[in-house]
C-alpha cells in the first residue's frame, strides 16, 4: 500500500512537471547564438540541473524556409529573443527559403526531465 500510494504522488509530481512546462520547470533561460541553456528542476522534483541545447540542430528547413522540429540543421537561418506570452518559451527561428526570401517561423521549446528539448 505505501509503494502504491508512493508510485501515485511521483506520477503525480512528474505530470505537474511536463504540464508546466519549460517555464514552469526551468529559470534562467538564455539564449546565446543558437545554444538555449536553462536551470531545471528534475522530475523528482529535488535535483536541480544545468542543461542546453543547440537549436540548430533541432529543426530542418526546406525550400519553404519554415523551420520544422528534427534533426538536419538549419545552416543560414538566424535565431530571434525568446518569446514566453504563453508560459511556455518559443523562438522565431528567421531562414531562407528557395527563392532568397526570409521567412520567420516561431517554435515553441519544451523540457523532458530537467533536459531540453523541441517539440
Amino acid at each position: 500500500m505505501q509503494f502504491f500510494t508512493l508510485a501515485t504522488l511521483l506520477l503525480a509530481a512528474t505530470g505537474a512537471n511536463a504540464a508546466s512546462g519549460l517555464v514552469g520547470t526551468c529559470n534562467k533561460l538564455k539564449l546565446s547564438g543558437d545554444t538555449l541553456s536553462a536551470a531545471c528542476v528534475a522530475a523528482n522534483q529535488m535535483d536541480k540541473v544545468t542543461t542546453s541545447l543547440e537549436l540548430k540542430d533541432c529543426y530542418y528547413v526546406l525550400g519553404d524556409g519554415i523551420a520544422k522540429c528534427g534533426r538536419g540543421g538549419v545552416g543560414g537561418c538566424s535565431f530571434g529573443s525568446l518569446i514566453d506570452p504563453e508560459g511556455f518559451a518559443k523562438v522565431q527561428i528567421t531562414c531562407p527559403d528557395s527563392n532568397s526570401k526570409q521567412v520567420a517561423t516561431t517554435v515553441n521549446l519544451s523540457e523532458l526531465n530537467a533536459t531540453l528539448t523541441c517539440i
